[in-house]
């Protein structure tokens, strides 16, 4: 079996508000974050978790987040710079299809991309408080998912699968009503990429709790307090630590270069 390794992609940032990711804490305030491409190595070829958002214009056009990209942040760049040519990669992970995870799934033709069956489902008709970050087909004749224009198609996944030896695929509801953690084996344990989930490792309101990972609080945008809570307790059970989970939009992700 394979022993992976992980590389984080900063492919930009996005502006929000602090509700979005802590609920109704600090509401007024904002916080930048990374928007990350997972690049999972050491397999017989390149796996993505996630595709970071498609463009800044899109971004304001599709639900008027306020995003950021220098040229060295796009994600061709920054996956060539890791020694990965975007039609070399087989096989892309979507957490969720919130318009900041599948934005670029297009980039990799001949990638299969999976997503879990209800999610895909869900995006189609989400509730009204979901349209924006689902891009989803009720925004409008003015907006379109770019995976869509991309004529990009999904793999869906119905049950937990062993994607490769040593790559689980599962469902992680919560955040989303059909989002997925990975599990990885790699030489020092099981690492968690938990999407959404756990967006950030702490409350920024509570540096106290730095670095240690808060696995007590959901983000504020969330289906469901129950599902979410659930998982939570899975995913602690999964990761071989605490440090072993990895979520999707802390700064902090970039003190390593690969985790292994």
């Amino acid at each position: 079996m394979s022993v992976y390794r992980i590389r984080p992609l900063n492919c930009g940032s996005i502006s929000s508000g602090l509700r979005e990711y802590w609920g109704g804490r600090l509401t007024g305030s904002f916080i930048e974050v990374p928007s990350i491409i997972w690049l999972i190595e050491g397999g017989p070829y390149p796996i993505l978790v996630d595709s970071a958002f498609h463009s800044v214009e899109n971004g304001r056009k599709g639900g008027q987040w306020i995003c950021s990209r220098s040229p060295e942040e796009e994600p061709e760049y920054q996956l060539r710079k890791a020694g990965v040519d975007p039609k070399e990669v087989k096989m892309v992970l979507l957490t969720h299809m919130h318009w900041d995870h599948d934005g670029c799934v297009g980039m990799f033709p001949n990638a299969t991309k999976y997503v879990w069956r209800r999610e895909l489902q869900y995006w189609a008709a989400p509730c009204r408080t979901q349209v924006k970050p689902f891009e989803a087909p009720c925004l409008g004749s003015n907006h379109t998912a770019p995976w869509v224009a991309d004529r990009a198609t999904f793999q869906p996944v119905d049950e937990q699968s062993e994607i490769l030896p040593g790559i689980t695929y599962f469902p992680m509801p919560g955040h989303t009503i059909g989002e997925c953690g990975i599990a990885v084996k790699a030489d020092s344990g099981t690492y968690v990429l938990s999407g959404d989930l756990l967006s950030t490792y702490a409350c920024p309101g509570r540096p106290e709790a730095w670095p240690e990972l808060d696995t007590h609080s959901v983000v504020g945008q969330t289906y469901s307090l129950q599902m979410a809570a659930e998982s939570l307790r899975r995913i602690v059970h999964i990761a071989s630590s605490k440090k072993h989970i990895l979520p999707s939009h802390d700064p902090k992700a970039f003190d390593r270069e690969v985790y292994k």
